[in-house]
């Protein structure tokens, strides 16, 4: 029910289904293609990569005026951005 009050005002069910996937489908696969891609990523740097675009992508629905699509790419690029530049200098003192 909260869904259905919540997708109201959207003109169909697709554009909300759209709307809110794209508010964290981006950090997931970024999360994901990290774990591909980037070896020497480590735990700590997915988590604060994952948490700081998660942010981003928010602040960016709520305070600007960017289509909704471009923040799957925004999510992906930051997690994996963070999470290579806080592999780098947090070391390896905690391991995935």
């Amino acid at each position: 029910m909260i869904f259905a009050l919540w997708a109201a005002p959207f003109e169909n069910l697709i554009q909300a289904v759209n709307i809110l996937g794209s508010l964290f489908y981006g950090t997931i696969l970024g999360i994901v293609l990290t774990a591909i891609f980037l070896k020497r990523a480590n735990t700590v740097g997915v988590l604060v990569g994952a948490f700081l675009a998660e942010t981003l992508v928010l602040c960016g629905f709520y305070f600007t005026t960017v289509g909704y699509l471009w923040f799957n790419v925004l999510g992906c690029l930051v997690v994996m951005l963070v999470a290579s530049v806080v592999s780098m200098f947090w070391g390896k003192g905690i391991k995935s």
